[in-house]
């Protein structure tokens, strides 16, 4: 919620991948790969992703 004499903020998180450029793009473009994700918390998980990254596509994943 906003109050009025605050202004908006945005959040832009940053993620440092310390693997190869060509195995990252692999399983970012695979939404079975996102969902085996390991996080850091053993009862999260993600029930859901989505992607297509053509002209019009999207990303959409879920976390738990």
């Amino acid at each position: 919620m906003k109050h009025k004499d605050q202004p908006v903020k945005k959040l832009i998180p940053v993620i440092l991948v310390e693997k190869q450029l060509a195995d990252v793009w692999k399983y970012w473009n695979d939404a079975e790969a996102i969902m085996q994700c390991k996080i850091p918390f053993d009862n999260w998980h993600f029930p859901a992703a989505g992607i297509d990254f053509r002209a019009g596509g999207m990303f959409n994943f879920r976390m738990e």
